[in-house]
């Protein structure tokens, strides 16, 4: 998955959002392989023609948000992300799946998968968060809305089957949580997720118990993994110049990665994008903002999301953030929703 601009570009537009097209290929087959006609799925405009078997060609996200619904929909299955992940064949995520596989422990593979996951689907960016009791892997960061039903079930179900297969146990989350309304028949997800699943929950998350973070990955493999890395972070370099041209959405994306990862300075993220402070300050001045606005911004956009899981704390979403007490972090968000983070919380959109 080496990531062509090019592809990135043909596949978002201006300001678009795209997938990977490889990632089509085992849900048109799952729909094939259960006696359904999987046509429909392959006129989607943004499909039509498309070479599915190039791993580095993407697809719009509105055209596998519609492939998703149309799986749905022609095949009738209720818990149709749940039955793709069970039956995904291994190495079907690429080298973000083997990104994962070859960490030393669940809590880097995790974080891992919150990194390069977003090479999958760059709308669905997710965000690793620790609390004092678990930690929680979020789809989202509040640029967009929800995911699709089915593909976030799909999303949890894969990283909880990725980390049984590394563990080699049965590993249970504490809490999975859906953004969306329950199904009719909400057995087939507790028997799977074998943990508490709600639903309607703002959110789209699972989250493990802190005691499970440092357990050794079977899977581990250091030589591998640092070359799987090399790839991956270049991947994530062309992507950003392909489809974050500016300035500003550049910074933007490496701050939103860096949350949870210690402060990210001006002078570090000009550094990792490869140019100077000074520089970096011109060209955001440039496009009328600064450092320290669009800072603001990024934070802006996960609090919203943050605080839409109950599961976590007006407090872990400040110390996240990286605001050093809670107040500091309550009038930052009331100057710019107008509400307090408890108000927010009240009020927050559900599916």
């Amino acid at each position: 998955m080496a990531g062509s601009d090019r592809g990135a570009m043909e596949a978002r537009g201006a300001g678009a959002h795209s997938a990977l097209g490889w990632l089509m290929q085992p849900l048109i087959a799952y729909v094939t392989d259960t006696g359904h006609d999987a046509r429909p799925i392959l006129q989607l405009p943004g499909l039509r023609g498309r070479n599915l078997d190039d791993p580095d060609g993407r697809i719009p996200d509105e055209t596998a948000r519609d492939a998703w619904h149309l799986a749905a929909t022609i095949t009738a299955d209720a818990a149709l992300g749940l039955h793709l992940a069970q039956s995904l064949p291994r190495g079907s995520l690429d080298l973000v799946e083997y990104a994962f596989r070859s960490s030393p422990t669940l809590g880097v593979g995790l974080l891992r998968l919150a990194r390069y996951g977003r090479l999958l689907n760059d709308r669905l960016a997710a965000q690793l968060l620790r609390t004092p009791h678990e930690v929680r892997l979020l789809l989202g960061d509040g640029s967009g809305p929800p995911a699709y039903p089915q593909r976030a079930e799909f999303s949890m179900a894969i990283v909880l089957r990725l980390a049984r297969e590394a563990t080699r146990s049965e590993l249970a989350p504490t809490e999975v949580c859906f953004a969306h309304v329950a199904p009719p028949d909400t057995l087939e997800h507790r028997q799977f997720f074998r943990g508490p699943v709600r639903f309607n929950a703002g959110a789209d998350a699972i989250a493990f118990a802190l005691s499970e973070v440092n357990r050794p990955l079977l899977t581990a493999d250091d030589a591998l993994a640092a070359i799987i890395r090399r790839r991956l972070d270049k991947a994530l370099a062309a992507q950003d110049r392909a489809g974050e041209p500016t300035a500003t959405a550049r910074v933007r994306r490496k701050l939103l990665d860096s949350f949870g990862q210690g402060g990210a300075t001006s002078s570090r993220i000009a550094s990792e994008l490869g140019v100077s402070g000074r520089s970096l300050s011109r060209r955001l001045r440039a496009e009328g903002t600064s450092f320290r606005a669009v800072v603001e911004q990024a934070r802006g956009e996960i609090a919203t999301t943050l605080l839409r899981d109950p599961g976590v704390s007006v407090a872990e979403v400040a110390f996240f953030l990286g605001y050093s007490e809670p107040a500091a972090f309550h009038r930052a968000f009331k100057r710019w929703t107008s509400r307090t983070p408890a108000e927010y919380r009240r009020h927050a959109p559900r599916v």
